[in-house]
């Protein structure tokens, strides 16, 4: 999709003259079309591949009521696209609108009218969710990873949820056990979303010095090289720690001698003496872990 600085009206217009032609529908209404939509998906699964006619008509009647449920909650889009319009901002008003309707659209296809939420209020979350991601991807100076982005906005749209549902802003260990995160690995990722200082900022009593000059320096690039792969690998390492069960992590740890308390390599029956079990016990979950650590890092981008 291709950005833009420039508002186009005509896009505004047209949009409105579509949703235009549609009238507004009721909290019930909207309701009842998310069911017939759930209904239709669920029907279409149950059914073979030779089943070609009434496959074809129950994917006319999902997508006629998803389109339906789209077009009239287009001016919810362009409504809070508005709000988020102010001087200086990279994006137009039409690069909002555009985000804002792919969330109406991811919206739309996750609605389930069953868990208890109002389609406006989930809209509205998810419209706000997608613009807000694309006003701070244009601000970041420094750009993250798909995934990391994806992460952050999952932990975003699980905040707004979560307050939703307890009235208040959650904890980190409501948010870690919503998301069903270790509390460690979710404060690695709440540190992505912090803004980068500028290296020359100037600090001081007197602001008359310049952060770049506070840090030390080391003139050779390839221990600086070393230095930034070596803090690579170690995020990724703890990033693929997280995904085992504490035992697990342990295991490994000791293993291949990356434990906290013992800097050293163990043997399996060692293993197996400091954590009160069996050296096959200790070989089985070191496997097992292994195995857990060699699929998620075919995933890492």
């Amino acid at each position: 999709m291709s950005r833009t600085t420039k508002t186009s009206p005509d896009l505004i217009r047209n949009m409105l003259n579509i949703a235009g032609r549609y009238p507004l529908l009721s909290d019930t209404e909207q309701q009842q079309i998310g069911r017939e939509m759930v209904s239709a998906r669920e029907q279409i699964k149950l059914l073979d591949k030779n089943q070609y006619h009434e496959l074809k008509r129950l994917r006319e009647r999902y997508l006629s009521a998803r389109e339906e449920l789209i077009i009239t909650n287009l001016r919810l889009v362009v409504a809070i696209a508005k709000k988020y319009r102010v001087n200086g901002l990279a994006l137009g008003l039409e690069d909002l609108i555009q985000d804002g309707a792919i969330g109406l659209i991811k919206c739309v296809d996750k609605y389930d009218p069953e868990k208890g939420f109002k389609f406006s209020t989930y809209a509205y979350t998810y419209v706000k969710g997608y613009i807000s991601r694309a006003i701070t991807d244009s601000g970041r100076t420094i750009r993250l990873p798909s995934h990391i982005q994806g992460q952050l906005f999952k932990l975003r749209f699980c905040i707004q949820e979560l307050s939703i549902k307890l009235g208040r802003q959650p904890s980190k260990k409501e948010i870690a056990e919503y998301l069903k995160l270790p509390v460690n690995k979710l404060e690695g990722l709440l540190s992505y979303g912090k803004k980068p200082h500028s290296l020359n900022r100037l600090v001081g009593q007197d602001l008359d010095t310049e952060l770049i000059d506070l840090v030390a320096v080391d003139n050779s690039d390839e221990d600086t090289n070393s230095r930034v792969s070596n803090l690579d690998r170690h995020e990724i390492l703890q990033d693929l720690l997280a995904e085992l069960s504490p035992v697990e992590r342990r295991v490994v740890k000791q293993k291949f001698g990356v434990d906290d308390e013992q800097q050293k390599e163990c043997s399996f029956m060692e293993i197996g003496k400091r954590n009160n079990f069996s050296r096959t016990t200790a070989n089985n979950i070191y496997d097992e872990a292994l195995g857990k650590l060699k699929k998620r890092a075919t995933k890492i981008d």
